[in-house]
């Protein structure tokens, strides 16, 4: 069998490039955040993580993080290891965190009534969209 270590250093003579920032990048599979992955007796792996740990030694509950801020990249020079506030403040300050507008309230309802307060109910529905749901159903 196949160690993890022998299967990474295969993959990254075969599966990555080197670009204009000495970043070698996986050119295979990546995970739906854009990390490089790999699978190993059927589990998969952050490839960031595997080559760090082979390089450093087990990294616990820690985070890898990228200098590069690139996460296809596999640079050892480039990763290093962080806290959860180490990896929010570097998220921060590359201006990478998602700011959560979906999740305010849009100053308008659905049917285009305005979200004011003399408008909504104390379960934060549209009176005058539910005034007309009510009148609907009473047809019937």
């Amino acid at each position: 069998m196949v160690s993890l270590e022998k299967q990474l250093h295969y993959n990254l003579d075969f599966i990555t490039t080197k670009n204009s920032n000495d970043c070698l990048e996986w050119n295979y599979s990546l995970d739906s955040g854009g990390y490089a992955t790999l699978k190993y007796k059927g589990k998969t792996y952050r490839a960031h993580r595997a080559i760090f740990e082979i390089k450093n030694g087990p990294i616990g509950n820690l985070h890898v993080l990228h200098k590069c801020d690139n996460r296809k990249c596999l640079n050892i020079e480039h990763l290093f290891l962080g806290t959860n506030l180490d990896n929010v403040k570097d998220m921060m300050s590359k201006n990478r965190h998602v700011k959560h507008f979906s999740r305010m309230p849009k100053p308008y309802y659905k049917r285009g009534h305005a979200r004011v307060p003399e408008n909504i109910t104390k379960y934060n529905e549209c009176k005058t969209c539910k005034a007309a749901k009510q009148k609907d159903n009473r047809r019937f």
